[in-house]
């Protein structure tokens, strides 16, 4: 028995596990605090730049789900600092100014059999286990299944407007994203349903001072022209425009489109 106890003090028990891919990787520990409540999803989020929001949306979902992927497309501040810290998976990659390219290899790299993409700039609200057992088991019945999140969208005049958007899905090769911005998951399957999941998500990048800081207006509104060249029906892309103008306050601007 002493000698079994020698050998226990003696055992690391845990150490970071590598794990080899295709692209450079930067930093992965088994997280030690994971909660019994989680789920298997793997939570996938891109960052740029994103100091002031990263640790709140890695705190906010990592109750629910086993994995959290970050990949980064240039941060110049703390950003990876951060996630490094949150003990979540971290890799880098070129930005292409394509959001699509960023998502499709966040998928690539997810290793639970259930996605879920937020945003660095949302946080999951509180008590939502029931939420995400009841769609995790949705998903499990029926692999053709896409599931709609509800985001909450903090205005800077206090409003809130609520939108739902297709978050949630089977890790399949079935499944990606196409569209330069306001990218959308799409199916190679004719069976594809969607449904709405009772997960919210809090979003606070409408919120002009945000928005501001990080140039956001102007290279959402670079990229939506630059795809409405190559679209063949363009009047989604004419709503995320006037969206965007609307959001900046640009009303005038709405009568052009």
């Amino acid at each position: 028995m002493a000698r079994q106890l020698r050998l226990l003090v003696g055992t690391r028990i845990s150490k970071p596990k590598q794990v080899p891919m295709p692209y450079r990787h930067l930093f992965f520990i088994r997280s030690q605090g994971e909660s019994t409540l989680s789920q298997p999803i793997s939570a996938c989020i891109m960052t740029k730049n994103e100091q002031d929001n990263i640790g709140a949306c890695i705190d906010s979902v990592k109750p629910y789900v086993k994995e959290i992927i970050i990949v980064d497309t240039g941060s110049e501040d703390d950003t990876v600092k951060i996630a490094i810290s949150k003990n979540v998976r971290v890799h880098q990659m070129e930005w292409k100014n394509d959001f699509s390219i960023v998502r499709n290899e966040m998928i690539k790299i997810a290793t639970q059999p259930i996605i879920l993409m937020i945003d660095a700039d949302e946080r999951v609200l509180p008590n939502q286990e029931e939420s995400f057992r009841d769609t995790c088991n949705l998903l499990f019945d029926d692999h053709d299944k896409i599931g709609r999140v509800t985001i909450l969208n903090e205005q800077e005049n206090k409003e809130t407007l609520k939108s739902s958007i297709s978050r949630i899905f089977k890790n399949s090769s079935s499944f990606s994203y196409a569209g330069a911005i306001h990218e959308q998951i799409q199916s190679e399957s004719s069976n594809t349903t969607y449904f709405q999941s009772g997960i919210t998500l809090e979003h606070k990048g409408y919120l002009n001072s945000s928005l501001i800081a990080k140039d956001k207006y102007e290279r959402n509104l670079s990229l939506l022209f630059n795809e409405l060249k190559n679209a063949r029906n363009g009047s989604y892309i004419n709503f995320q425009i006037g969206r965007t103008y609307y959001v900046m306050g640009e009303n005038k601007k709405l009568l052009i489109i």
